[in-house]
């Protein structure tokens, strides 16, 4: 594949748009499975909840988010039109019976009051963070007190094997996502590190390393 090519694969990647985004988003779907179920099972919420995920994609892992987490109020935010349409697609046989709600945002400014929710989750957007500090310092507003955040993420070693990186990404390894978090009033609760043998998004099977971190926001 051309530079050319991973240049354009990088800017489906941060935002799906067009033909090739519905193909970009079932993809993303399917190869980042593994990562969104780890995030969610690091959700430890109660009935009636109220989580919002960053990032949400074309949402079919809501399935699996309500199998595992009934009765709660799921909020999604995203910056591509065209996922939050197919999210909304994806999703009507679901919205019949649990609270679903998506919305468009600029992807900088969470679009909700302080002390909002019970838990705050996002998988593989923390390299498309254009202002990191800031960003990190809005979802602990929105968090209510002893609200957790859990990011998880891809390590910057696993990034080498994915040549498309290197538009527009920005990668993280413990020490530069401490850094963040030390930018912020959050306390890391707990991680855990996975590895899996995947195939890339341009077809190459790779070792694929991965961390989910918990925040909390004690008061």
């Amino acid at each position: 594949m051309c530079q050319q090519k991973y240049k354009e694969l990088a800017e489906q990647l941060r935002l799906p748009s067009g033909e090739k985004g519905v193909e970009i988003g079932n993809m993303m779907h399917q190869s980042n499975f593994s990562m969104i179920k780890h995030a969610i099972d690091f959700l430890e919420i109660f009935e009636n909840s109220k989580v919002l995920e960053i990032g949400h994609g074309n949402a079919k892992h809501l399935e699996y988010l309500f199998k595992n987490k009934p009765k709660l109020a799921y909020f999604g935010l995203e910056i591509s039109e065209l996922m939050y349409k197919q999210a909304i697609e994806n999703t009507t046989h679901l919205s019949l019976s649990q609270s679903i709600h998506f919305q468009l945002y600029d992807g900088e400014n969470i679009p909700f009051k302080d002390d909002s929710f019970d838990a705050v989750f996002t998988v593989n957007t923390l390299y498309f963070w254009q202002n990191p500090i800031h960003f990190i310092q809005e979802l602990y507003r929105v968090l209510k007190p002893k609200g957790k955040l859990i990011i998880t993420f891809i390590q910057e070693k696993s990034f080498k094997n994915l040549p498309f990186t290197k538009f527009g990404f920005i990668p993280y390894n413990n020490h530069s996502i401490k850094e963040l978090v030390d930018n912020s009033r959050f306390v890391i609760h707990k991680f855990e590190h996975q590895s899996e043998n995947i195939l890339s998004k341009i077809g190459t099977p790779i070792l694929r390393e991965f961390s989910t971190f918990v925040m909390k926001k004690e008061s």
